[in-house]
């Protein structure tokens, strides 16, 4: 009776982590989809900073004919 008890608990405790790697995959996938679709909130933030770098750049950049001068 008692190794009975142990085989249920076993194969019970083996039931309750397969559920909870399936709840686990199910999360990771829904956000992975959730990220693909809505995209990340960053986006908006990082992607005006190359552009302003740019800028910025060119402002300091005099042309002069076939000569890029550096102006600080």
């Amino acid at each position: 009776m008692n190794d009975q008890k142990f085989e249920e608990e076993v194969e019970a405790k083996s039931c309750v982590l397969n559920a909870v790697k399936m709840q686990e995959s199910f999360w990771k996938e829904r956000a992975r989809v959730k990220w693909l679709t809505d995209g990340d909130r960053n986006t908006f933030f990082f992607m005006p900073v190359p552009r302003f770098v740019l800028l910025v750049l060119e402002c300091l950049l005099i042309h002069d004919g076939d000569m890029i001068l550096f102006d600080p």
